[in-house]
């Protein structure tokens, strides 16, 4: 059906997007029948200008009620010209294959995959720069609860490179199995790539940082397929 506007804070459907991203069983509650969901999740691709965000954050009601916070911004170079770049079928085909296997994979109800012990102590590591980050009081309170998300956003980038690079070499994941230091390496090292967009995003669209000067997620995409290439080898 149709959703409302993001700005009508009055409607219980950004509160549904929130509890989407945790995931998890959800029963929509209908006249005629209510619809059970097993999996109450979705992911969401979008552009919008930075002059539509921000007269909508400078109301106030986006900022802090944790919708947006629960989105990665990146904001990106504008291109220099109008040349497409030639499309890599294998490239195309590896990541068919690679979606297709996650899609199958079985899950370890009974043995959960965790963090191996080096992976669980760098990623403490990480959150306590974060914690220092937020305590150094230069930002504003949407930004800081979007920072704050990043505990959460680490270690789910780890399981799902984790994951991947299981599904591109068509390979189930063991009982006991751990996520490597290596990995969560990588996923913090990304997740410090995208709080400098988070900082970035937020000091532009409320209107204290000049919007020329944008972010290259290059470094982004190098750091993924330098880790990809290692797992492969």
């Amino acid at each position: 059906g149709k959703y409302s506007s993001a700005k009508d804070a009055a409607t219980g459907e950004r509160s549904a997007w929130i509890q989407s991203w945790d995931g998890g069983q959800h029963t929509v509650l209908r006249a005629a029948k209510p619809i059970h969901v097993d999996s109450w999740s979705c992911c969401i691709l979008g552009g919008v200008t930075v002059s539509s965000l921000r007269e909508t954050l400078g109301t106030g009601k986006l900022q802090n009620d944790g919708f947006l916070q629960r989105f990665l911004m990146i904001q990106t170079r504008h291109q220099k010209s109008d040349c497409d770049h030639e499309q890599d079928p294998e490239a195309l085909d590896a990541m068919t294959r690679t979606l297709a296997n996650l899609r199958h994979m079985r899950p370890l109800d009974d043995a959960p995959l965790r963090l191996s012990p080096d992976a669980y102590g760098y990623f403490k590591q990480f959150m306590e720069g974060l914690d220092n980050t937020l305590r150094s009081g230069l930002y504003s309170s949407g930004c800081q609860s979007s920072i704050l998300k990043f505990r959460s956003h680490a270690p789910r980038l780890a399981l799902t490179l984790h994951l991947s690079a299981r599904a591109s070499m068509n390979q189930q994941c063991a009982a006991g199995e751990y996520v490597s230091l290596e990995t969560m390496q990588i996923a913090c090292e990304i997740c410090q790539q995208l709080i400098q967009h988070t900082i970035y995003f937020w000091d532009v669209t409320i209107g204290e940082r000049n919007t020329e000067q944008r972010q290259d997620i290059r470094m982004i995409c190098e750091a993924i397929c330098c880790w990809y290439l290692e797992q492969r080898t």
